[in-house]
């Protein structure tokens, strides 16, 4: 991982130290003023190039569009785009370590970000309030995502994560990297969360996926550390989660709902019929300062778990619904599908400790679901179908003991049609 920005506050402390122990009549230009300088590069992007943290990106002056920041930028510095309203799409290149408070806060038009390597922060704000984001991809690892760095997306759908969410100093004692609190908290749309299988992530923050109304899917690495205080309250839409059996769990973290008008009661277990009540964002509102408050209802939520783990007791004291993934396997989440007229193509998120997956297809005739192939990878593409034809499939993640697969819990069943044409 990158850590420019740490590295220059140790090299800094070492030159102020340095400077103290000259002699007085030392001549020094450490601190002239070539330390700071501006320019502007490529009548896009307005630089401010320091001598111990490198270049900081302060502003742009570009046409907007498809907008990618180059790797020879360092940081990306506090409001630098804050409230553009023509830029689309983002790319961070790879060498770029850190983006500041607000440095994309409020970007009206922006729909997709793309990280291609490892970022040591994205801090509070950066993204926040940005109404048409759809879509973000972190290629490479990340030390911490700062709260409400995503806040108040409500058209965000898909975040992917490709690598780990970990500081180096994080140990099983204490965690200092993750998704920090109320991170993508509000994002109301937002459909699926997807993880590397069996990466690291220091912990999932108070409030970090808050008032998701839409979340269904969700996978959580096996190096989940922590998921804390109300991370996923009002998920209304999450159904189902497995939880690793080492994963530490906090109060209300899972399968409580909020209502303004409980008095002290104000949390309940979500049984999908206990009413909620909160104040939101009113997305009619483009700028995203208007509220109103609505009433729902939450669907019960059902834990995977392992015997004698934190999630399983946290599920009995709360009276959460849990049950046992077969050989320790939950099913696979996050289906899609992309289908022709003889083919279609399945795709889904990692399974912890998964070695590899079996995709079933339904057979009309006998009324079953028959082994269709079993894949190391999280695609599969079935072929030699009829076209304009509806099918029905399954998919288990299996692994190997002592030599043979062993299966975990199938998914539910997945539904798509071939295309009509050829």
């Amino acid at each position: 991982m990158n850590f420019k920005k740490t590295a220059a506050s140790v090299i800094a402390v070492i030159m102020a130290v340095s400077i103290c122990m000259l002699p007085a009549d030392t001549n020094t230009d450490l601190f002239s003023t070539d330390v700071y300088a501006t320019e502007t590069t490529n009548d896009d992007f307005i630089v401010e190039t320091k001598k111990y943290t490198g270049k900081t990106l302060v502003g742009y002056k570009g046409k907007g569009g498809a907008v990618t920041i180059p790797a020879d930028i360092d940081i990306v510095g506090k409001n630098a785009f804050k409230g553009n309203s023509t830029i689309t799409s983002l790319t961070i290149a790879s060498g770029v370590s850190d983006i500041y408070s607000s440095a994309f806060e409020g970007c009206t038009k922006l729909e997709t970000v793309t990280f291609k390597g490892d970022i040591d922060a994205v801090a509070e704000n950066a993204f926040s309030k940005c109404p048409s984001l759809k879509t973000v991809v972190f290629e490479g690892d990340v030390r911490v995502l700062h709260s409400n760095s995503f806040f108040c997306c409500p058209s965000l759908k898909t975040v992917t994560f490709k690598g780990n969410i970990t500081s180096p100093l994080s140990d099983e004692n204490a965690v200092y990297g993750g998704i920090w609190d109320k991170a993508f908290s509000d994002c109301y749309n937002l459909k699926s969360v997807e993880f590397a299988k069996d990466s690291i992530v220091d912990a999932i923050g108070r409030n970090a996926f808050y008032n998701c109304f839409k979340l269904t899917s969700i996978n959580f690495p096996s190096g989940l550390r922590e998921i804390h205080m109300d991370a996923f309250g009002n998920c209304l839409n999450l159904k189902s989660a497995a939880i690793p059996p080492k994963t530490k769990v906090s109060p209300r973290a899972f399968g409580y709902t909020y209502n303004i008008d409980g008095g002290k009661n104000q949390f309940i277990v979500a049984d999908g019929k206990a009413k909620g009540k909160d104040t939101v964002y009113d997305t009619d509102d483009k700028s995203l300062t208007s509220t109103k408050t609505i009433t729902f209802t939450q669907k019960a939520i059902t834990l995977i778990v392992s015997k004698g783990s934190p999630a399983e007791k946290y599920a009995v004291k709360n009276d959460i619904r849990y049950k046992y993934a077969p050989n320790g396997l939950a099913a696979p989440v996050g289906i899609t599908s992309a289908a022709s007229a003889n083919k279609i193509t399945l795709k889904w998120f990692a399974v912890a400790d998964a070695d590899a997956y079996t995709v079933y297809i339904y057979n009309a005739e006998t009324g079953k679901y028959k082994k269709y192939k079993t894949v190391t990878g999280t695609s599969c593409t079935v072929d030699a179908l009829s076209k304009n034809t509806k099918y029905k499939f399954k998919i288990a993640a299996v692994k190997k003991v002592s030599g043979k697969y062993k299966s975990g819990e199938s998914s539910a069943p997945f539904s798509v049609s071939t295309k009509k044409g050829k």
